[in-house]
């Protein structure tokens, strides 16, 4: 029995299930056939848009792609959450197995806090501070605790232009 094991789109930043508003999707699915090869004109894409390709995976299924646009980009409506279907057909075009999916329009910049704790003017002292940084996708109830990630913080030090980079231990987990 022929069946969708996942589906997932991504943008060009390359993160499972989050686009930016203007960008382009790329589609996967994953897909057994009781060890048959499977053809991409036979998967597809909500109504009307096939599959492009269909690759042998390592052990028993194929991974499928498509890009929506085939090229350029596409704007989406910021704060959303993109619904999308992936249909495997049968040699008569019925539909054999069907999942689910959706993407995140990512249309939010990070929000950044930051306080001065020590000393309020400094000379030739060390100072402290503090800051937090959030992220979030979309206004949306399925954005909750989703977002494309801060891959790093970068400090500028104004008069002599050194700055110092912070790398985020886990960018882009949600």
């Amino acid at each position: 029995v022929p069946q969708i094991v996942s589906v997932s789109g991504k943008g060009t930043d390359n993160l499972q299930g989050v686009i930016r508003e203007t960008d382009a999707i790329t589609f996967e699915a994953v897909i057994t056939n009781d060890g048959s090869p499977v053809d991409p004109s036979r998967v597809r894409l909500g109504q009307s848009i096939f599959f492009t390709s269909c690759t042998p995976l390592s052990g028993m299924g194929y991974v499928c792609t498509v890009r929506d646009p085939l090229s350029g980009t596409s704007s989406f409506m910021p704060d959303q959450s993109i619904p999308f279907e992936v249909s495997f057909l049968t040699a008569t075009n019925t539909i054999a197995a069907v999942r689910s999916g959706r993407v995140l329009v990512d249309s939010r910049i990070p929000a950044v806090d930051f306080s001065l704790v020590t000393p309020e003017i400094a000379a030739r002292e060390d100072i402290t501070f503090s800051y937090s940084i959030t992220d979030e996708a979309c206004s949306s109830s399925d954005c909750q605790n989703n977002c494309s990630g801060i891959k790093r913080i970068e400090f500028f030090y104004f008069q002599n232009s050194a700055k110092q980079i912070v790398q985020v231990q886990n960018p882009n987990t949600r």
